[in-house]
């Protein structure tokens, strides 16, 4: 939790009241592999932060086939903004890889938050565009390799969690064939 706070710091200032009512507020969460922190046609109501563990953000297209967008990993912020902003369902899912620990800002924490912390709402809007930031940088990071260096730049990049990916999904997100990954597995 104190990593999440040091995090939050990032972002603006917050006095010892302020987080005193952070840490009331922080709900803890533990998943095992394969739960589910979002589905699709949920609404993405909450703000999480990954403890530890690994989990992915994926949608299916419309013949059944997954493709991950971005691997989360530990001292990450977690939430699907286009539906946390628009209060609308999500087409995507966040599932955990491994065992995950994450701590929880709800939404009634926020709206909590957004009533006492006077710098809170520069922070959520600063903290959002990090978070889509991220993703967008996820998504584009690799798109002009070839194939080979892709993965390879990938492995060396993720070299603490590469072991535990699923290739299907690391193929998914480079845009590469599961070949390539699994001769180097």
């Amino acid at each position: 939790m104190n990593t999440l706070l040091e995090m939050l710091l990032a972002f603006g200032p917050l006095n010892r009241n302020e987080l005193s009512l952070l840490k009331k507020n922080i709900k803890q969460l533990s998943l095992n592999t394969d739960d589910f922190y979002l589905q699709a046609g949920e609404i993405s109501k909450d703000i999480a932060f990954i403890e530890t563990g690994v989990l992915r953000l994926f949608y299916f297209d419309k013949n059944g086939q997954d493709f991950t967008l971005q691997f989360l990993k530990s001292k990450t912020f977690i939430v699907e903004t286009n539906s946390f902003e628009n209060k609308i369902p999500t087409s995507e899912y966040i599932q955990c890889l491994t065992k995950s620990t994450l701590s929880v800002l709800t939404s009634e924490a926020l709206f909590n938050f957004s009533k006492n912390i006077s710098a809170w709402n520069s922070i959520l809007g600063k903290l959002l565009i990090k978070i889509k930031g991220d993703k967008i940088l996820g998504l584009r990071y690799f798109d002009e390799i070839a194939p080979v260096n892709k993965y390879l730049l990938f492995k060396k990049l993720n070299s603490d969690i590469i072991e535990i990916l699923p290739s299907a999904a690391i193929a998914t997100f480079l845009n590469i064939p599961e070949k390539f990954i699994e001769i180097d597995k």
